[in-house]
């Protein structure tokens, strides 16, 4: 009855073949699966490891150069410091210096102002009893100056004489008003060969001269030593041929 034959038993003997060389697809799923899973894990691994230190060694790169700008701006500061404390010291003993030497040249000036008072004292004194002695207007009758010996010049010549700003002034004024110009410009002090016909000074007029001279030196507060030479005969003498000479032009 079967018009076809049935190669059933064929198929039924390859079956065994199929299953033996192919497994079940689920089971083809799961070592897929872990065959995946396993070589990617092996590979990156390392990868992961890398990356973890290339970052920490990043960081602390960063951090270290962070500190060490940090430790070059302290140590700049520190310097500046430094050179500023070394500056304000340097001016801290300038200024100590310049105090130091003004003290000394004040010590030196009140020492030296001491020392001319201790000598101006006794120099004071003596021209306070000078002073006490020798009185040019004690002899003032009304215009008149009594000079000595009957001796009178006009009190406005004798104003003139003590008013003068130099010596040899003192001497021309008052040995004009005293001699006269006239007879002054034809006296000398001292004879000379060169001199012969002219009389010299009158010596008693000469001495009144050089008291109410010697006065108006006590009167300019000279030093010992300017008031020595200046009342020397040589001085006065020098003085009085000045006078002369100025009587000669006037004349």
């Amino acid at each position: 009855m079967c018009l076809f034959p049935l190669n059933f038993p064929e198929e039924v003997t390859r079956s065994p073949q199929t299953s033996s060389t192919s497994a079940p697809p689920a089971l083809n799923d799961i070592t897929a699966s872990q065959t995946r899973s396993q070589p990617t894990s092996s590979i990156n691994a390392p990868s992961v490891l890398k990356d973890i230190t290339n970052s920490n060694s990043n960081q602390l790169v960063r951090r270290l150069k962070e500190d060490l700008k940090k430790k070059d701006e302290e140590i700049f500061n520190l310097r500046r410091e430094v050179q500023k404390s070394r500056l304000d010291a340097a001016t801290a003993r300038k200024k100590l210096g310049q105090v130091e030497q003004q003290l000394r040249q004040q010590q030196q000036q009140q020492q030296r102002n001491l020392s001319q008072q201790q000598q101006q004292l006794p120099q004071q004194q003596q021209q306070h009893q000078r002073q006490q002695r020798y009185d040019p207007y004690y002899n003032l009758d009304h215009d008149v100056f009594n000079v000595g010996d009957d001796i009178t010049i006009p009190s406005s010549d004798s104003r003139a004489a003590f008013d003068a700003k130099t010596p040899a002034k003192f001497i021309r004024i008052m040995s004009h008003a005293i001699w006269g110009v006239e007879t002054l410009s034809q006296r000398v002090v001292r004879t000379q060969k060169n001199t012969t016909g002219r009389n010299q000074l009158t010596p008693r007029k000469k001495e009144l001269l050089q008291t109410h001279y010697r006065y108006y030196l006590e009167q300019q507060n000279y030093s010992q030593e300017t008031f020595n030479k200046e009342v020397k005969e040589a001085t006065v003498n020098k003085y009085l041929d000045n006078a002369i000479q100025v009587a000669k032009k006037k004349n």
